[in-house]
């Protein structure tokens, strides 16, 4: 099992408690240092890849791209999306659900994250969500509110990014992510 190496975590109860849409709708994120980490309150699809991500991550290293296979869960390809992590902090998305188009009105496959997060009153939960999962090369957990969406109305969500890189070695190289994406009346995207 991993340390947080100094690496900021909280309770499960501080951090179930996540903001309001009006407070900005960003919950503190959650570095994931165990299988154990991954609350029973969260959604059982992102649950269950968390927990797949502990069980091939090498003692002292990265699972890889090969290592999880999104066809194993299905039910959130819709939702997902592979990160390439570039030079100076910015991120490529390689791959990106159908979630994410329906989301942003235009697909985003190809783009830059710079390219697309370019509020930064609004997308500054994401921006520190990627960069601390590529940093810190444990996995980040956040639900909480999409603010980056307005004037749209603010949509609930629970994610998981998880760091892949090379089976020695702590360097990111991509960071698959997952989502559940709830409506106002609390039904899943999908």
């Amino acid at each position: 099992m991993r340390g947080l190496s100094g690496s900021f975590k909280c309770s499960m109860q501080d951090y179930m408690d996540f903001d309001t849409p009006e407070d900005g709708g960003a919950a503190i994120p959650m570095l994931l240092a165990s299988p154990e980490d991954v609350s029973p309150r969260s959604d059982r699809l992102l649950q269950e890849i968390a927990k797949r991500w502990f069980e091939v991550c090498p003692k002292d290293g990265l699972p890889g791209r090969d290592d999880i296979d999104p066809m194993r869960f299905p039910r959130l390809l819709a939702s997902s999306y592979l990160l390439d992590c570039l030079e100076g902090g910015d991120f490529k998305f390689r791959v990106a659900g159908s979630v994410f188009r329906e989301l942003h009105g235009y697909e985003i496959t190809g783009q830059r994250a710079s390219d697309i997060f370019t509020r930064p009153d609004r997308s500054a939960p994401l921006w520190a969500d990627m960069r601390r999962c590529a940093s810190d090369a444990l996995p980040v957990y956040r639900q909480g509110f999409t603010i980056w969406r307005a004037p749209s109305p603010p949509l609930r969500f629970q994610r998981v990014m998880l760091p892949l890189g090379e089976r020695e070695g702590k360097t990111v190289k991509q960071i698959l992510g997952a989502a559940r994406i709830y409506d106002s009346n609390g039904a899943v995207w999908s």
